[in-house]
């Protein structure tokens, strides 16, 4: 059984600490990893290594984001039987193996053999390290590549995204339920198509859901239909994930739209009248914007405009 030190979180800017502090710091990340064996960087990277990441522990899992300023060559020395790694590559490109991860796209593979990596410069992106008990059984002796835009993907994504923030928060307990939940929508990315329906999903789903949101917000059509046909669920589906947030994927949108619309009405140099705004935010017209407005912050949008 793979035992960790008691902290949760690990982060590193190599360009913070110089030369002389990175062997240190890299001893420090090694004690954070425990009996996982950090990667051994080859002496080109190591005489240049400007790279910035941190690191999350969920139960037994890692998210790990990652920014690099310099190429990267490196390998781990030994594999981690039964655990599995998705890769994510935002921007740049990165190669594992003998497998290409060009950026917008993402691989998952078992982690049972050594293997080497390289990063190019320039390259950010996500990683997870996972139990394999969910992933290993679908992936096989299989490699599986996709792209980062499929709707298993935004749900995972979006779920790991809120896991770094909360999990150092979590107690025991929710933080093995967390990691459940990454392992299925990790094997959900597998299989092409996540359970969504599943309650351990349904946080994923809707910060899934928020993250498409924010986007649109401008957008005439935004509504629960688009966003659910977005992310390849039904709306069905998509209200009862947002019910346990105790509000509905409606008042979701209209309070960030008003939220907009006080950061316009405030901003001495928007220059936007009432009405420009309430077009803006997709509220009718300027009488329609006030009446919400004064609803949610108890004033008008008149007395908020900067005098």
């Amino acid at each position: 059984m793979t035992t960790f030190a008691p902290d949760t979180r690990f982060a590193l800017d190599t360009r913070k600490v110089g030369t002389n502090g990175l062997a240190g710091s890299l001893r420090r990340w090694q004690k954070f990893l425990g009996d996982r064996s950090a990667p051994v960087y080859e002496p080109a990277t190591m005489a240049d290594l400007r790279v910035r990441f941190q690191q999350v522990r969920v139960d037994d899992a890692l998210i790990h984001t990652h920014e690099g300023f310099s190429a990267v060559r490196a390998g781990k020395p030994s594999g981690v039987d039964g655990a599995v790694s998705l890769i994510l590559v935002n921007r740049g490109s990165a190669t594992v193996g003998t497998h290409d991860i060009p950026a917008g796209s993402y691989l998952v593979r078992r982690l049972d053999r050594p293997v080497s990596f390289t990063n190019g410069p320039c390259t950010a992106g996500m990683s997870l390290t996972l139990p394999g008990a969910a992933v290993a059984p679908l992936l096989g002796d299989r490699v599986v590549h996709g792209p980062a835009d499929s709707a298993e993907m935004r749900l995972l994504t979006g779920y790991a995204d809120l896991l770094r923030r909360t999990a150092p928060d979590l107690s025991p307990a929710g933080a093995r339920a967390a990691r459940e939940a990454l392992a299925e929508l990790t094997a959900g990315v597998v299989r092409g198509a996540a359970d969504s329906t599943d309650p351990l999903t349904a946080p994923a789903l809707v910060e899934a859901a928020k993250n498409l949101a924010e986007s649109h917000l401008t957008d005439a059509g935004l509504g629960p239909a688009t966003l659910a046909a977005a992310l390849h669920v039904s709306v069905r589906t998509l209200q009862r994930a947002f019910a346990g947030t105790g509000e509905s994927v409606t008042s979701y949108i209209r309070r960030r739209r008003l939220d907009r619309a006080h950061r316009d009405l405030t901003d001495p140099a928007a220059h936007l009248t009432v009405s420009e705004i309430a077009a803006r935010w997709q509220f009718s017209d300027g009488a329609h914007l006030s009446r919400a407005f004064r609803q949610r912050y108890g004033t008008t949008p008149t007395d908020v405009r900067p005098m």
